[in-house]
């Protein structure tokens, strides 16, 4: 209240009692009655206040402190405005009313929705107002800390929650955000959207795991001013592997490589280590060097096996730390050597009391210990003579008289046996009888020229049978038997002065056989296939030698055959037969190093691009199958060494039958029944196969094959006769013959 308010309040008081004693006095002594004089209305209140009220709730009513009316004499009017007052502790109201002196009076009102906002009841007394002022607090927004929590080995790609926590220290709402995540109030519907949040409210994060292994994944929640993380880190990976093996390997090959079985990688939920000890190794069917490997993968591996016997051999994979051994174990040798004859043939006779058999023998895994021989089974007691732990092996075996069956025992250093390594029949008898049996006189009559063909099981010649009337078969000996089949030809020349003549030439390449016709006029070139034994077709020409030696050539192209013409010198013609033309003469390709005398035997060397031809004289010749160019080989002064019954004029070769072969390095040649060996390289000229008991009188033709430990030869005198000859001896054992008239004489 005004000090100016208070002045003139006081001086209305005074004007009044100094008015009420000037009317008494006026009265005089009036006996009559005296009245009491009316109040001046008095409706001005003492001063009275509200105390302010500030930091209080929003939108909370707030009453006053309360005061008592004073300083009015009646009633006054009373109203309010932005509240309520109370009267005499009567119900609040808004509505006007009236007041008295000493009445208690209570304002309310309701603090502001808003923090730090004042709001104001205001109320009037008569004249006067006075007003109350509600200040709401300052708002908290720093909740109590709460914590959100640590979540590991979660699953991989899960919704992971959180502990949920009532939010308290705060007033009023407060806004809510979150990074990474989502949350929920109240167990309300996730959001990531910010919010507000209010005190008591139960707050949860939600969080989806990483998708791989050990990765974390934080949310980052914020309420008013305080933020609180909540992390989230998936599992460790599982890495180790499902259990996994490799099957043994058994009775493996030496130094051979062998591949496991095929493993899937399974179990493990990332890339893991790889090792193999030994040997390579295939992922997903490729060779690979990668130290690390995954779950579907497949994985192999590769591993050589000993080169010793009964030796394994391991590898050890180890993936993730689980680890399997794959092992290849080689096999036991239980086998005992092999054996092969070389000589003699697989059944043969000899006039001779013993015999050298030779041969081959071998065992892949272990040392040959004995070789024995067996005669008529029993052990023969002969040592067996070797250089080379029996690789090569002969022995001069006696015979019985009569059958002698022969085996081959072998022993390894394992004391592996094969009493049947191999077998052998050789009959000692005299010369002149037949064998293998007494076959027909005439089935090996005139043996001339023929070819060998050898299999795996199989050795048997092809020969024509030489007359003077034409003979119309050719003559197939087993030469592991000695048995002879003959082989119809048709479509041969006719007439009384033709005739098969010595040689034959086989081209393996067409199956056909070149071999003469002889008309006493003109040489005819027939050529015959040997599927039909039908001639196919047919050259005659003048100036044709028939009988010389035939050479099928393909070292050319087209391939011709070769043979020696009617002067001094090699001819050549087209294998579709035809016209001819020199190959190598006196004048073709030059006159150098001519012949000198017309070539008697013509052979192909199988090593060499050359062809060997021996003469009607004494010398050896060297042609170029390319030039048709002559070289000496060998001259009669080559011969060295000397032999019983042998003169050494006899080495000159001029009287050799028309036919030589090729054995080894040496050419071998006939000189009547004894074989002359003439050595390809230096020309040396020494005995191949001496004369004895147990041979022909004559050989008439010869052929070999590079298969076969001997040369085939065909004899006659009084019989027919098939042998072979040790290529290393040169002994002679008879394979087959017949009679040609000749009494059996024992």
């Amino acid at each position: 209240m005004s000090d100016l308010y208070r002045c003139k309040h006081t001086l209305v008081k005074l004007v009044v009692i100094v008015t009420v004693a000037a009317l008494a006095a006026c009265g005089g002594g009036s006996n009559g009655p005296k009245t009491t004089p009316t109040p001046i209305p008095d409706t001005t209140p003492n001063s009275f206040t509200f105390t302010a009220q500030t930091d209080q709730p929003v939108s909370t009513q707030v009453e006053s402190n309360a005061v008592t009316i004073a300083g009015i004499n009646q009633a006054v009017a009373i109203s309010v405005e932005g509240g309520e007052y109370s009267i005499a502790d009567a119900d609040f109201t808004a509505a006007a009313g009236t007041i008295r002196s000493g009445q208690t009076l209570v304002l309310r009102g309701l603090s502001s929705s808003e923090f730090e906002t004042e709001s104001t009841v205001t109320v009037r007394i008569s004249s006067v107002s006075r007003s109350f002022s509600i200040t709401t607090a300052v708002q908290d927004v720093t909740p109590n800390e709460f914590d959100l929590g640590i979540t590991t080995n979660a699953a991989l790609g899960s919704e992971v929650l959180s502990a949920g926590f009532p939010v308290r220290g705060i007033t009023g709402a407060v806004p809510v955000s979150i990074l990474g995540g989502t949350y929920t109030i109240d167990g309300g519907t996730p959001t990531s959207e910010a919010g507000t949040i209010e005190a008591e409210q139960e707050i949860q994060v939600q969080v989806q795991a990483a998708p791989g292994f050990l990765a974390e994944v934080v949310a980052t929640l914020t309420v008013g001013d305080f933020t609180e993380t909540f992390s989230v880190t998936t599992r460790e990976p599982n890495l180790t592997p499902d259990d996994f093996t490799f099957d043994a390997e058994l009775d493996a090959n030496l130094a051979e490589d062998y591949t496991s079985n095929t493993i899937t990688v399974a179990g493990i939920e990332a890339p893991v280590s790889l090792s193999v000890s030994a040997g390579t190794y295939l992922i997903n069917g490729s060779v690979s060097t990668a130290t690390t490997i995954s779950a579907g993968d497949t994985l192999a591996v590769v591993l050589s096996s000993s080169a010793e016997l009964e030796t394994p051999v391991s590898s050890t994979v180890t993936i993730g730390g689980l680890a399997a051994d794959y092992t290849v174990t080689t096999f036991a040798d239980t086998t005992a050597p092999t054996a092969a004859v070389a000589f003699p043939p697989p059944v043969s006779k000899t006039d001779n009391t013993s015999v050298m058999v030779r041969g081959t023998a071998e065992d892949d895994y272990n040392s040959i210990s004995s070789i024995r021989i067996f005669v008529n089974d029993a052990d023969s007691g002969v040592t067996v003579e070797t250089t080379d732990n029996y690789a090569n092996w002969q022995v001069q075996l006696p015979l019985v008289e009569g059958d002698n069956n022969i085996d081959i025992v072998t022993t390894d250093s394992e004391g592996n046996e094969d009493t049947e390594a191999a077998a052998l029949f050789v009959r000692k008898e005299v010369y002149h009888k037949a064998f293998p049996s007494a076959i027909s006189e005439d089935s090996l009559r005139a043996l001339t020229d023929g070819f060998i063909e050898v299999t795996e099981t199989e050795a048997r010649a092809y020969f024509i049978s030489h007359g003077y009337a034409i003979q119309d078969f050719l003559v197939e000996l087993d030469l592991n038997t000695g048995l002879s089949t003959r082989h119809s030809i048709s479509g041969l020349p006719s007439g009384d002065n033709v005739k098969l003549f010595y040689n034959v030439a086989f081209d393996a390449a067409t199956n056909q056989l070149f071999t003469w016709g002889y008309d006493l006029e003109d040489g005819q070139i027939i050529v015959i296939d040997r599927a039909t034994w039908m001639v196919v077709r047919s050259f005659t020409g003048e100036g044709l030698v028939a009988g010389s030696p035939l050479i099928v050539d393909r070292s050319v192209n087209p391939p011709r055959l070769l043979f020696k013409n009617d002067s001094e010198g090699i001819d050549q013609m087209g294998l579709a037969l035809g016209s001819y033309s020199d190959f190598s003469t006196t004048s073709t390709p030059n006159s150098d190093t001519p012949f000198a005398s017309p070539p008697r035997t013509i052979v192909k060397d199988p090593d060499a691009d050359r062809l060997i031809v021996t003469t009607d004289s004494t010398g050896v010749f060297s042609v170029d199958l390319a030039t048709g160019a002559r070289n000496v080989l060998s001259e009669l002064d080559d011969a060295i060494g000397d032999a019983v019954g042998i003169d050494i004029a006899q080495y000159d070769i001029s009287c050799a039958l028309d036919k030589s072969v090729i054995v080894g390095r040496y050419l071998c040649v006939a000189e009547e029944s004894i074989l002359i060996a003439i050595d390809l390289v230096s020309g040396e000229r020494t005995v191949f196969a001496a004369a004895d008991t147990n041979m022909p009188e004559r050989i008439l033709s010869m052929i070999s094959s590079e298969y076969l430990g001997y040369v085939l030869v065909f004899g006659s005198g009084g019989d027919q006769t098939v042998q072979a000859v040790d290529l290393v001896s040169g002994q002679r054992v008879t394979i087959a013959r017949s009679f040609d008239g000749i009494p059996l004489i024992d």
